[in-house]
């Protein structure tokens, strides 16, 4: 199951990584991380994740985000 890590550095940036997403099925969720931490991405990098064969994962509809943390 794909998974974003959020880490919130004590300057205010904040840095999110994405997990269990390989090749461009990471990138509908930049907006996705945008707007549950009000920030906007300023810099992005892609993960070795990235460079592999795409998996067919569609974002999760906005109802279905689990931000609790478990």
């Amino acid at each position: 199951m794909p998974q974003i890590e959020i880490r919130l550095r004590p300057d205010g940036t904040i840095e999110a990584l994405t997990h269990g997403l390989k090749g461009k099925a990471c990138l509908p969720y930049i907006e996705t991380i945008e707007d549950l931490t009000g920030a906007k991405t300023v810099k992005s990098r892609y993960t070795d994740e990235y460079w592999q064969r795409d998996n067919v994962v569609a974002p999760p509809p906005e109802d279905q985000i689990d931000i609790g943390g478990s």
